[in-house]
């Protein structure tokens, strides 16, 4: 008796599986994909910053807590002026490079070089033009060559972010009107004792 011996069709596809030419690539999907870590990168100055996430930093980092510093660093050493010169100069010197940072990041957010960053924090008069830009511009939402953009703030973190900004405002009132009638009856006076030379007698 022969046997009967039937074709099989071994490169068969089945319906429900697509060929792979009708597969959506990877890389493209994986091109917008905003990188994100958890941890604020402070002094970071490499990558982007959104809006959002500046002012979520800066009020925080650039002003509540280097105004305390500087208002407690005042009145706590106001008789120790070297010291007080001393730590002043470090609070500036990391505040300073935090803004530089921030500012650098929310450049590079918006596709420009991170040298009006700099040019932002450092020059008076087109540096203050440019920080206005800087910190209201929205930044592009899909990747430049500078990285990819931040991912959404959560509710949370806008709350917190309103706050940190009334915050602000209401440390700047306090400052303008408490700190004013303090400093002239302290400050003041311990300059006034460099200053002032005894006067001698000219023969």
């Amino acid at each position: 008796m022969r046997e009967r011996f039937e074709p099989v069709l071994e490169s068969a596809t089945s319906v429900d599986e697509e060929p792979d030419y009708y597969r959506v690539s990877e890389a493209a999907l994986n091109y917008d994909m905003p990188a994100y870590s958890p941890l604020p990168r402070l002094f970071d100055f490499s990558g982007r910053l959104s809006l959002s996430r500046y002012w979520l930093f800066h009020v925080p980092f650039v002003f509540v807590i280097p105004t305390a510093l500087i208002v407690f660093l005042v009145l706590g050493l106001q008789h120790q002026l070297v010291v007080m010169g001393i730590a002043l100069a470090v609070v500036l010197l990391v505040s300073c490079l935090l803004f530089c940072s921030l500012l650098m990041r929310r450049a590079r957010d918006l596709g420009w070089s991170p040298i009006w960053g700099v040019i932002a924090a450092l020059l008076p008069v087109l540096g203050t033009l440019v920080l206005l830009l800087l910190v209201v511009l929205p930044g592009r939402e899909r990747s430049n060559h500078f990285g990819s953009p931040n991912p959404p703030m959560s509710r949370l973190a806008k709350v917190l972010l309103g706050l940190l900004v009334l915050g602000a405002f209401a440390a700047s009132f306090l400052l303008a009107f408490y700190l004013p009638q303090y400093l002239p009856t302290t400050l003041v006076g311990e300059l006034n004792v460099f200053t002032d030379a005894p006067e001698t007698a000219v023969p």
